[in-house]
């Protein structure tokens, strides 16, 4: 299942927040977001590195974008600053 996918069955225009804790498929999920990341305003994810190599990188080169990132617990949270905002650090 795919975000696009899930988008297009419930007829989903924008996501305000993305949870995903999907346990190392955030690999396949961030590999291609191009037709569907620019429609979230905010991302809470925990990655599996441990379980899965690739998944940081493959998060972070699909996630690109967002203005403000911060760690909650084990979640990396994103955000275009729209929806969430939190203990902030700027991405430059």
């Amino acid at each position: 299942m795919t975000v696009e996918r899930i988008m297009s069955e419930y007829g989903l225009e924008k996501i305000d927040l993305l949870k995903i804790d999907i346990e190392g498929a955030e690999k396949e999920v961030f590999s291609e977001t191009s037709n569907w990341i620019g429609l979230v305003d905010s991302i809470v994810v925990e990655l599996h590195e441990r379980l899965r190599g690739g998944c940081n990188r493959s998060f972070y080169r699909g996630s690109e974008g967002f203005a403000l990132e911060w760690m909650q617990g084990e979640n990396i949270c994103l955000s275009r600053g729209g929806c969430l905002v939190g203990p902030v650090a700027r991405i430059q």
